[in-house]
């Protein structure tokens, strides 16, 4: 074995260090697939997805099936990695793979349109700062064609998003408390916080230590308004200002140099 030093790319994500902390991004991938699915020479625009537009499944006949899986793999690599920014935007992309019609391409091109103008966007993590901070949020009023809602959540630690989904609920919420309600059961459930299958005894401990880490302060639940809330785009679509306020949330800022 050799001590090769610090890493600077991993999976061809770029490490960046710097006196304030370090960054990550995936600049040279976003350009790559940029030039090899032919949208590198388009038009930037300053959001992933247009709000009005309505998805719905294609009941006519397939347009380029292949090459739009192709793409939508290309951008859940984007996603998991370092653009939260994009996930509600391929996520309604993903449960069209099956049958894409022209209107899905448009909106891919949407997508590739928006990480052109922001390619050289990275992940920013600060030194010493260690609390973390999740956010949760659903929206009912979808504009899918099966109405129903869907969730978000995203954890920042260090000024930077170490944790992000955006998910269509299976159940059909019958109001917007209700979408909201299982959003929050979902985040609960990724981090295990309540078991119930566990016995009475168990539970009540459960309950004992996060009433206590609420009582002292370590653990604290607020409400936020949609303007601050981080997981807003996670669950639709936004306009121009939000999607910039909320990628600076998230730590996405601009590469230094």
């Amino acid at each position: 074995m050799k001590d090769l030093g610090d890493a600077n790319v991993i999976l061809g994500i770029k490490i960046t260090r710097s006196e304030k902390g370090f960054s990550l991004d995936q600049s040279h991938y976003i350009e790559k697939i940029n030039k090899k699915y032919n949208y590198f020479d388009c038009k930037p625009t300053c959001t992933p997805y247009d709000p009005s537009v309505k998805s719905f499944k294609n009941i006519g006949d397939s347009v380029r099936q292949t090459e739009y899986a192709s793409i939508i793999g290309s951008l859940r690599f984007v996603i998991d990695c370092t653009r939260s920014d994009i996930a509600y935007a391929v996520g309604v992309l993903c449960r069209l793979t099956s049958r894409p019609s022209l209107e899905h391409w448009y909106v891919i091109e949407r997508v590739m349109r928006y990480l052109k103008r922001t390619m050289n966007l990275g992940l920013h993590y600060e030194k010493f700062l260690v609390v973390l901070e999740g956010y949760s949020d659903a929206d009912w009023n979808t504009l899918s064609d099966d109405s129903k809602a869907t969730s978000g959540y995203i954890f920042n630690i260090a000024g930077g998003a170490v944790s992000w989904k955006s998910k269509k609920q299976t159940i059909l919420a019958q109001s917007t408390m209700k979408s909201k309600m299982i959003a929050h059961k979902h985040l609960l459930q990724k981090f295990r916080t309540v078991i119930l299958t566990a016995r009475g005894d168990q539970i009540r401990r459960k309950h004992s230590t996060i009433r206590e880490f609420l009582s002292n302060g370590a653990v604290r639940v607020d409400y936020v308004r949609s303007d601050e809330n981080l997981a807003d785009p996670l669950t639709k679509g936004l306009a121009r200002e939000k999607v910039w306020k909320t990628s600076k949330g998230m730590g996405l800022k601009p590469l230094e140099g």
